[in-house]
């Protein structure tokens, strides 16, 4: 659900990221896997490319799959 229709109204776009982040972490994805997930989400939900997105999606994959 989250993917598919994005961050509900007047919630912002790097929290529901995190949220579909964990929710892949413990549906058990592989980092790859996610990694390309949000990636996608983030595109369909106004790129949050535009303000250094990589760095902060790696961040977030990293604080689940490389904690683990």
């Amino acid at each position: 659900t989250i993917f598919q229709n994005g961050p509900l109204e007047g919630m912002d776009r790097s929290g529901t990221l995190w949220k579909l982040a964990n929710h892949l972490y413990t549906d058990g994805l592989t980092c790859e896997e996610a990694r390309e997930l949000l990636y996608d989400a983030d595109g369909r939900w106004g790129k949050y490319i535009d303000r250094n997105a990589e760095h902060e999606l790696e961040k977030m994959l990293g604080r689940l799959w490389e904690d683990a």
